[in-house]
């Protein structure tokens, strides 16, 4: 079986590319970080779903980990309770100055 180490999707041996986020096929996939040895801190609050899920798709370009604290909907456009983006703190500085220029409402720890 092959993966996908961005959706982390299954394929057959014989595929070699995810058909979902166009990327090539690992034969296994990385070792996720042990949770619960990770410490995170706050970077940000986005009211607007579609931000998050911007935000998000840039750390995991950029092999940031992070979590959202809210359930925000993607039919939710703009929301009345506020995300809280968390990053581990090791990594803080990098997904800050990642989202220096972004121009989108949020408010920043």
């Amino acid at each position: 079986m092959k993966y996908c180490p961005k959706c982390k999707s299954m394929f057959e041996d014989w595929v070699t590319r995810c058909s979902d986020c166009d990327v090539e096929l690992v034969g296994e996939l990385p070792k996720e970080p042990e949770q619960e040895n990770i410490k995170y801190r706050k970077l940000m609050q986005v009211r607007n779903a579609g931000d998050v899920a911007f935000i998000k798709s840039l750390f995991e370009a950029n092999s940031i980990t992070y979590y959202v604290d809210a359930d925000i909907s993607s039919k939710c456009v703009i929301c009345i309770q506020p995300a809280t983006i968390m990053v581990d703190e090791r990594q803080y500085d990098d997904a800050k100055e990642l989202t220096k220029d972004l121009k989108i409402d949020f408010n920043r720890f």
